[in-house]
Order: structure tokens, then sequence, then C-alpha cells
């Protein structure tokens, strides 16, 4: 569950690093805001599929 934190905000300060930068390194924010939102699907989904998995049991 941490990681999904640190993974929102990743995504979040991308977002805004995105919004309020100079231009410079907007393809890097890009990149990482990608990268970290397919993280974030990834463990947003095993935690949702591993929830799922133990209701079952």
């Amino acid at each position: 569950m941490v990681q999904v934190g640190v993974l929102s905000a990743a995504v979040v300060g991308c977002i805004v690093l995105l919004l309020t930068g100079d231009g410079t390194l907007d393809r890097v924010y890009a990149v990482a805001l990608v990268f970290f939102g397919i993280a974030l699907l990834g463990h947003v989904t095993f935690l949702v599929l591993t929830a799922r998995a133990e209701r079952h049991r």
C-alpha cells in the first residue's frame, strides 16, 4: 500500500512539473509520468486481484 502512495505522489509531481516547468525538461517529465503511471496501474491491479483472491478463499 505504501508503494501506491509513493507512486501516486510521483505521478502528481510529474503532472505539476509538466504544467509549471519552463519547458526544457518536458520530455523527461512526460517519460517519467508514463513510467510511474504504468507502475501505479500495475500495483493497484495486483492489490485488487490479491484482495479479491483472499475474499474467495
